[in-house]
Parts: structure tokens; sequence; C-alpha cells
């Protein structure tokens, strides 16, 4: 037995033992053996030295040259002996397609010679040479025969290493019932065998088998006898890495972090790269799941970093998809989406179904709270096909709680409430103390939306409750947060404050930016009520602090303006803190520093884009958390126009700044409710339905004889302008800019009518902007490109480029109903229009087929003057998620929507103007999306393209009085260099003909003059 053990040699994991079977000594008679027999012999000697040595391709060739002799040797042991250390040697060298004839032959030998134990042994090497080739059928075969013999015997440490054998390949097999009844009996064995001591290994291979099963506590058990009696640091590391993934499935999330934690100390010591990989993952995502972003994130990123390494393709998905996670919580989102997009592909390349669908969600997540809601929908709802389709109801209970937290936020409340509620059932089901709390929130936030405060509570406290068994900081932060509210609108504002504060301390806990904002904006909010303006102030102004790095973030990922919607979108879910704030600083009497905040609330995205173009650089003025005052008192001077800024607070709140010529800045507060009339936004749409203002695809026609409009258009002045009435100018040549706020976009100024009848197109000469800071933009632009005041127009007419009624294209949309396509309506008036106008500027219309995208895009990078009369489009139709698009003739590719000239693409820095003045004669040019960035639309698009003035609809024109309005427009800007003057008069002068301000009112100048 002691030549026995000095031969064996124990590699756990494919064998305990290695070493080739024991050979009985050759009598002595091999003396009076023949040549071929003699020969045999010595070379059995000689590639012994190399097989013990492990050089087995030595050892191999040496074999090898005795094979010619085994047909004339007589000593069969010889013969047998030969066969099986060749076979064993291509086995050891890992060619096992060479190994198994080598040893089947020296079976043969050994069944016909009756020798039990050599036999057995031999089974024993084809056993293990067919589980190495991945053919466990065959294994188990031979394996199995390999245990019967070696049970003839009364060898126990054979017995316990046949066992042992045929324990491993019943794990590989996934036959995990057979693998731990085996590794028992071996266990058994092991007692009383006293040569060896596998039991540590026994014991952990016993607990993978358990654990597979799902028999948890006794998994554990054998998990933890392992440890302290295991030979093999990798079943020690492997211990602890099992017990951490079990209790985390058991939301026991402080001992997974003990075992995970003790089990990478041992990885380290023992530079066990790949069992360090693990835990690192393992231990970053359980820190996540805690809310604990500050200690998830390097572990997190050693993780990737040792994945990349080791070439670990799998671990480096998941690492960037928890990476991403990870991000999106604390609020980086370009980032998180940067992570999340690598891990998605790298997901997709190696078909790994779950991390397809999990980096799905996280971009859906990510997309959800930068509010581009369509995008979010997209993903979730294709990862809910997939995860029904692959019965993956964990990632369809996630997804459902998704969508319905989307759902609620874009008021589809039963739909919200349907996957809330499926939610709940599957997380349930799958006993997810985590997504049972996350639900039980989300359900509580639509109850609350309901108005059903009490369901709401119930909800929050009970998704409390497990959040702070569970020690999730996050659920918990976001759930004090909610309750806050709730006892905020109940008046208890100490309650409110109480639990308003606790959210976020949490969320400066865990590094939640977004929460932390949310939560700073919401005290802010309470303090208001409670009459705290200071405080509340202090407490908005932490929050802005916050949005405006997330904003500054996105800046920084956006090389080629590729973030602008999600800039746009992110604001949509901040703009309440900049409210609030204007009204904690009115009610101090702070008016010029409510302005400021007013100005720093608006055109956020577009302020980027045109200070990025006009510095060439990727560091945007609208990075700023802070707007100069003195800075707007300067534009206003240098416009010498007096500028009436709005800010919406309310629908009972409405503040009005006015900056006159000199610096001076006066505020009035509104009610701009009407009893009879409703809400500011209800009166603005009245009296565009009064003036007879329709849609592209419902047209419908103004009554022309009538003028009896007073009634909303003297409503509208009575909110908007009588207030002001006293700063205004006296004399009509002086300049007034309004700045617009959300629905008074839609507001054609030159139509408001005072009380004595007088329209205020009559009294001032009126442009608008998106806000003062686009206006003093605007006016750099002017300045960079400009000629003398004098001549400037004519200078423009030398390098006109007029568009009128392009061959109309197909617009494509799809939806859920299926495609629809329409060919847009020929505009005979707009090219009588592009005519006359080239008449009278003396240059070339391009007409009908002449006026090709591809034609007109090149013309429109040299040209001064752009005249486009054909169709707007509002529609966000090529789902690019900012609408607005300009019609002209198809280039013939083919392709859908061939002709059509997108906001995306004007708004892209590979599309330079040189245009000083842009002209939109078509329909509902200055329209689009109204957001706090403003309108999001065609008008937009070439602003952030650097023109400085833009003359735009706000209504479906009609064709005939615009071609009026249009050529006295023109005539107009042949005498005077002011465009705005030139305008108003054109508006005048229309008006003789056509009294309706549905024909003359709907051109607005944005811009400078």
């Amino acid at each position: 037995m002691a030549t026995m053990q000095r031969l064996i040699g124990l590699t756990i994991g494919l064998s305990l033992i290695t070493a080739a079977m024991p050979i009985a000594p050759i009598p002595a008679v091999v003396a009076a053996t023949p040549a071929p027999s003699m020969r045999l012999k010595s070379l059995l000697d000689q590639a012994e030295r190399y097989r013990q040595r492990q050089q087995f391709k030595r050892a191999i060739t040496i074999y090898r040259q005795g094979l010619p002799l085994l047909p004339k040797a007589s000593n069969w042991k010889l013969k047998s002996r030969l066969l099986f250390r060749l076979g064993n040697s291509y086995r050891r060298d890992q060619q096992y397609g060479q190994a198994i004839p080598y040893l089947k032959q020296a079976l043969d030998i050994y069944q016909a010679n009756n020798h039990l134990f050599s036999e057995a042994y031999t089974l024993r090497s084809i056993g293990l040479s067919y589980r190495s080739e991945g053919n466990y059928d065959a294994a188990l075969k031979y394996l199995k025969q390999a245990q019967t013999a070696f049970f003839k015997q009364t060898d126990r440490f054979w017995q316990l290493n046949s066992l042992y054998d045929l324990g491993n390949i019943y794990a590989q097999r996934q036959e995990h019932h057979l693998t731990v009844s085996t590794f028992q009996q071996a266990l058994a064995i092991n007692r009383s065998v006293k040569q060896v001591n596998y039991q540590g290994e026994l014991l952990y291979k016993i607990a993978i088998a358990q654990h597979r099963l799902k028999q948890f506590d006794a998994a554990i058990a054998n998990y933890k006898a392992s440890i302290p009696i295991t030979q093999f640091d990798r079943y020690k590391i492997g211990a602890h890495f099992y017990l951490g993934k079990i209790y985390y499935d058991r939301a026991e999330y402080q001992t997974t972090i003990r075992y995970l934690n003790e089990g990478l100390k041992l990885a380290r010591r023992t530079k066990h790269q790949d069992k360090q990989l693990q835990l690192l993952y393992d231990l970053g995502t359980t820190y996540n799941r805690l809310g604990n972003p500050q200690k998830a994130a390097p572990l997190l990123r050693k993780s990737l970093q040792l994945a990349q390494t080791l070439q670990a393709k799998g671990y480096e998905q998941s690492s960037l998809q928890a990476l991403g996670n990870m991000l999106r919580q604390r609020g980086q989102y370009a980032e998180s989406i940067a992570y999340t997009t690598q891990s998605l592909q790298l997901a997709q390349q190696l078909q790994r179904p779950n991390g397809i669908q999990g980096s799905r969600i996280s971009l859906g997540l990510a997309h959800y709270y930068l509010g581009d809601y369509k995008q979010a929908e997209r993903y979730y709802l294709q990862v809910l096909h997939d995860a029904k389709a692959q019965q993956n109801l964990a990632m369809e209970g996630r997804v459902h709680g998704n969508l319905g937290l989307l759902y609620r936020q874009t008021n589809n409340r039963s739909k919200a409430l349907q996957h809330s509620q499926q939610s709940l059932r599957i997380a349930r089901q799958l006993n997810d103390s985590t997504e049972v709390a996350s639900t039980l929130l989300d359900l509580g936030l639509l109850y609350d939306q309901f108005g059903q405060i009490d369901q709401a509570i119930t909800h929050y406290l009970t998704a409390l409750d497990i959040a702070q068994t569970i020690e999730h900081k996050v659920l918990s932060g976001r759930l004090y947060g909610n309750l806050g509210m709730i006892y905020r609108r109940q008046g208890d504002l100490g309650k409110a404050q109480q639990f308003m504060r606790s959210s976020i301390a949490i969320a400066q806990q865990t590094g939640d930016r977004r929460e932390q904002g949310v939560g700073l904006s919401n005290l802010g909010l309470i303090l208001l009520d409670a009459k705290q303006y200071a405080a509340a102030e202090q407490s908005l102004r932490s929050s802005i602090r916050l949005w405006e790095q997330q904003r500054a973030e996105l800046n920084r990922h956006d090389q080629y303006n590729t973030v602008d919607r999600q800039k746009i979108t992110l604001f949509e879910r901040q703009a309440h803190s900049y409210r609030h704030l204007q009204m904690a600083l009115v009610k101090q009497h702070k008016a010029t520093a409510a302005l400021a905040v007013a100005e720093q609330a608006r055109t956020h995205a577009l302020v980027d884009l045109m200070a990025r173009k006009q510095s060439g650089s990727a560091v945007a003025l609208g990075e700023q958390p802070d707007i100069n005052i003195q800075q707007l008192k300067q534009i206003a001077r240098d416009q010498q126009a007096t500028i009436v800024e709005y800010s919406l607070i309310s629908q009972t709140n409405l503040l009005i700044w006015v900056i006159q010529p000199n610096g001076q800045v006066n505020l009035r507060q509104v009610n701009p409710t009407i009893a009879d009339q409703g809400d500011l936004k209800t009166i603005t749409r009245n009296t565009r339905n009064a003036i007879g203002v329709r849609s592209r695809r419902q047209p419908r026609q103004p009554n022309r004889g009538s003028t009896s409009i007073a009634s909303p258009t003297q409503s509208l002045h009575s909110i908007l302008i009588q207030p002001i009435a006293d700063l205004l100018p006296r004399d009509p040549a002086q300049h007034v800019v309004f700045i617009p706020h959300q629905s008074l976009f839609t507001v054609s100024f030159a139509a408001l009518k005072d009380a004595q009848g007088k329209y205020l197109i009559d009294q001032h000469t009126i442009r608008t902007a998106p806000s003062i800071q686009v206006l003093g933009l605007t006016q750099r632009s002017a300045n960079q490109g400009s000629s003398s005041s004098a001549t400037r127009n004519q200078s423009l007419f030398e390098q006109a480029l007029i568009v009128g009624n392009p061959q109309m294209p197909t617009i494509v949309t799809r939806n859920n109903q299926g495609e629809y396509r329409e060919t847009l309506q020929s505009l005979p008036y707009a090219e009588t229009e592009a005519k006359q106008i080239a008449k009278l500027i003396n240059s070339q219309p391009l007409i009908g087929d002449q006026a090709t995208k591809d034609v007109v895009v090149q013309r429109m990078r040299q040209a001064k003057l752009i005249h486009l009369a054909t169709h707007g489009l509002l529609d966000d139709f090529q789902d690019l998620g900012i609408p607005g698009a300009i019609a002209l003739a198809p280039n013939g590719t083919g392709q859908p929507n061939d002709g059509i000239l997108t906001t995306d693409e004007l708004t892209n820095t590979q599309f330079p103007l040189q245009a000083e003045l842009v002209v939109l004669s078509a329909c509902d040019t200055g329209q689009g999306n109204i957001t706090g960035d403003g309108v999001i639309g065609l008008s937009r698009s070439f602003l952030a393209a650097g023109v400085p003035s833009l003359v735009v609809s706000l209504w479906a024109v009609d064709d005939q009085s615009t071609t009026v309005l249009m050529t006295e427009f023109y005539r107009q800007l042949k005498t005077t260099p002011d465009r705005a003057a030139a305008l108003r008069q054109a508006m005048l002068k229309t008006r003789e003909k056509y009294p309706n301000p549905y024909d003359w009112a709907a051109f607005s100048l944005v811009g400078q003059p």
C-alpha cells in the first residue's frame, strides 16, 4: 500500500487520482524472456523516467517505439503495461481521443487474464478520459463498471475514489440527487480510511448539489462544515462565495457581505484571480442592491478591470451592466447609458438572454429618469416580450414594475395600476422582498395620484417596514420622502419636514443625486408653505446645484450634440425646483434674483448648443449654475428694447418682469385665472380657436367677414399686457421683446386687443425670443456675420435662397396599427409667393422638382437669406424625440421620408449655416412641443444652427393672405434695415385687405431686428 500511495497524486476537480496504476514487480524469469520482451522492458524503463517528470510527450514517443514489438512479445503483463501507460500518458497530455483506444486494448488483456484490480483501474482511466472529452454518457458507463470492480475487492481507499469519480460525473450530468447520495457514501467510507481525508471536499460538493436542489438549509450547513477541514483553498473560497449567494437570495445582505468579504480576503491571499473576480462582482452588486453606491462603485470598477485582464467576457458584461445600474442610481445618466450600451452589445455577442434583458431594462430606466418616456417604453416592452417567451418570471416582474412607473408618469392610470399589481403578484410569488417593497412604493404613488391617501399611506408604511427589515437604504429614503409629501398635503408641516430630512440624509449617504435633489426641492416647497422663505431658498438652491451638475455631466459626454433631447427631457423633470425658488425669492422681495432664476430655468439645452457653436468649444454658457443679472440688464441695453419676461409659476400665479432699455427691472405679479373663462392655458386655447387656428390634418377656414373675437384677445391682453402697460414704450417704433413661457408660446402678441379695441401691433414693434440669454446669443451671431445696417438687407438679397411649393414628398409614420402614408398637398400660392419675392429681390427661386432636399441643403450652407414657402411639419414622425421638419422635393432615393429635412439634421454641428435671416413661410413653423427649453421645433433648430433672425408662423397660415404679407415684408426690407419694423408694416398692410387676425397676425420675428 505504501508503494501505491507514493504513486498516487491528487488533483481534486478532475480526479482524486492522477498517477498511473501500480504495477506489480516483474518476476525474476524476465532474464529468460525473448528479445522483444526484453526490448519492451527497456523502453518501459526509459519512458517511466519522463512520465514521472510529467514530460508526457517524450514518454509517448518512447512508448510508441514498443508498439511494433507487441505482436512478437509473449509477456502479457509487459504488453498490457505498455498499452496502459501509453494510453494514460495521452490522457495526462489531454489527448483523450488518442488515449482511449490504447486503454481499451489494455483493458482487453486484463480482462482476458482475469486481473481484476488492473481491470478496475483501466476502466476508471477510460471513464475519466471520456469525462474530459465531455462524453458524460460513456464516462458514466465506464466509471460505474470501475466502481463495481473496485467494490468486488476489499480496498476501501479505491472504493472511496471510485465513488468520488462517480459523484463528479453525476454532478456534471446535473443529476443532483444521485450526486448527493454518491458523495454521502464516499463520505461515510472516508471516515474509515486513514490514508487520506477528503471530507472537506466531499462536504463542499454535497453542498453544491443541495444548493442546486434548493435544499438551502442543508447546503448552508455543509458549506460551513467544509470550510475548516477542506485541504484546498479553492473550496474554502467557493464555500464563502456560495454562502454569500444563498444569503443574498434570502435578502440577508449583511451576512452576504460578511461571507463575501472573508472569501475575497482568502482569494487575494492565495492569488486566485478568477475567484477574486467573482467575489468583487457579487460584493459590488450586493452594496448596489442595498443602495450604497459609494461602496459598490470601486468594487465594480475593479471587477470590470479584472474581467478585462482575464478576458472573462461574461463577467465583463455583468460588470458593465452593474456599473450602468449604479451610475443611473447616482443620477449620472449619460455615463450610465454609455456603460449599459456596452453591456448590451457584449451580451448580444455572447448571446446572454439575462444580460440582454437586464441591459435593456437599465437603459429604459435611464431614459425614464431623463424624461424620454417613449424610448423607455420601447426598451421595457421588448424586455417584457422576451421575458415571457423565455419564461423568465423574475425579469417579467421587474419590467411590469417599471412599466407601472412609466404609465403613472404619463397619466395612463389604468395601465399603471395593471402593471404594478402584476409586478407585486410576481414579487410575492418569488418571495423577493426588495421587489415587493419597491412595487408597494410604486402602488403607493399611484394611490397618492388617485387621491386615495389612506391607501397610499398603507402601502408606503408596509413597504417601509420591509425596506428597513432588509436594510435597503435607497427604498427607505424614497419612502420617507413620499410620506413627507403626503403629510405636507395634510397640513402637518412639522412631520413633513421630519420625513423629508430623513429622506435627504439617506440620499446623501448613498450618493443618490437624483433623490437628494428631489428631496431638497420638496423640502423647499414644505418650507415655502411654512413661510420660512430664507430656509426654502437655501434648500431649493441646493437642489438646483445638483440639477446643474447633472446637466454639466451630460455636456461632458456630448461631443457631437447628441444628448440635446436628453437635456430637454431631464430639465422637464426638474423645472419645479426653479419655479419654487422664484416664489421663495419673490416672497423675500428679491425681484431681480427671481428673474435670474427664471432665466436659469429656460432654454438650457438651446443655450448650450448656441454657445458651443459660437465658441467652437465643448464648454457652454449653460453649464454655469447661476445667471448674472448684470448680463441680462446689459442685453436689454444692447438691444435698446423693452424686454418682457413671463413665468407661469402655477395656474393662479404669473410673474411678469419688465427690463427697460436702461437696465431697470420691474416685477408685477398676476393671478391669470378669470372666473368665467378658466385658467391661462384655457384662455390661450380659446383665443386661438376664436381666431380660426387650424392644424394641417384638421383644416377649417375662419369666418373672414367677422372680427368678433374681442373677448378672448381682450382677456389675454388684460392678463399679459394691462398689468405692465405703464412700463411699455409710447413710441410704436420702439421694440418690445416678449419672452413667453409655457402656453404663452402659442400667443400672437400682435393680435392682443385692449379695452379700447386697439391691437398691440398698432402700439408697438414686436419681437419674441425663447429667453434673454438666447436673445444675447443671437445678437452675437448677428454681429459676427452682419454688414452695416444701411446695406445689410441688400447683401442678403444677393445671396438669397427662395424655395416655393416643392414637389411634395410622402411622409411615412408607424404606430401600433401599422404604417401610415400621406402625400402632402401642393401649395400653389406658395409658388406664387416665391416667384413674386424672387422677382422683387432679383433672385431665382427653386420651384417644384428643382427644390430637392440635396439641392436645397447645399444652397442653404452659403445663403445669407433663406425663404422657405412650403409645409412645415410639427410631428416627431421619425421618432427622433425632437419634432419638426420641412417638406422638400424628394431626392429620388426611394427611402422612407425622402425629401424631409428634420430638426435633428438642422441642429447637428455638421450643418453650419451662414444665414442672417430665415423666413419660414409655412404651416405652424413657430410651433412644436412646449417645454422648459422653449418651443422644440423648427424655429429652435435654426436658432441652434446660428441664425440670428427668424420669421415664423404660430399657426397653419392661409396661402393667399400669406402671399400678400410676405411680398409686402420684402418690399419693406428694401427700404428699411429693421426687420421687425418691416414685419410690423407688412402685417398692418395685410390687415387692410384681410382684417381677421388669422390672416395677418400669424407671423412673429424671433431674435434680432
